[in-house]
């Protein structure tokens, strides 16, 4: 396994599954299962760094303006999200093609070209597959040390704008989710 083989099988599994968590859960679960444990481990490892890519201002300006902004003062630059919330959605984001993965990373306003304001761009349920099947295949329910390496960094990443400029640097979504 490696990012090559991750982003296929992500890929693959995101177009079967036309958005829906369960059904995306169950082929990427039956894509994993006939991996060896130290494949799943890999896939876990793997992905666990493009959560941790997915920690930055970017997806959560984006993750923030598509829900409406509720928790930010505009007058105090003051800027928070739901960290289940941004959680959910960093985890709907990894298991998008890698398009709209590297898109919306890339640039916020992406999101605007994808989503409508009715659509639920958050999974939870599907956060446990890999790590499940590697209890499985590998008869330890330990997560291994390279594993636990790979999620421990939640610092988020990149440059945090003041609040005020949300509007002008990411035009599309503002004008899409908040107007």
């Amino acid at each position: 396994m490696n990012e090559q083989a991750y982003w296929q099988l992500i890929n693959n599994a995101a177009e079967k599954a036309a958005g829906d968590e369960d059904v995306l859960a169950g082929i990427i679960s039956a894509n994993l299962e006939k991996l060896s444990a130290d494949d799943i481990l890999k896939f876990m490892e793997i992905q666990a760094g493009f959560m941790q890519k997915a920690n930055c201002y970017n997806a959560m300006y984006a993750y923030s303006i598509f829900e409406g902004m509720p928790l930010c003062n505009v007058e105090k630059d003051e800027f928070y999200v739901s960290e289940d919330g941004f959680l959910y959605f960093r985890l709907w984001l990894i298991y998008q093609p890698e398009a709209v993965y590297n898109g919306v990373l890339g640039n916020p306003d992406y999101l605007a070209d994808i989503l409508n304001p009715n659509d639920e761009p958050f999974y939870e349920l599907i956060a446990g597959t890999a790590i499940e099947l590697y209890f499985a295949k590998s008869g330890s329910f330990e997560l291994p040390e390279s594993y636990m390496e790979a999620m421990s960094d939640d610092s988020v990443q990149g440059i945090r704008y003041p609040v005020k400029e949300l509007p002008e640097r990411f035009p599309k979504l503002w004008a899409k989710f908040m107007e």
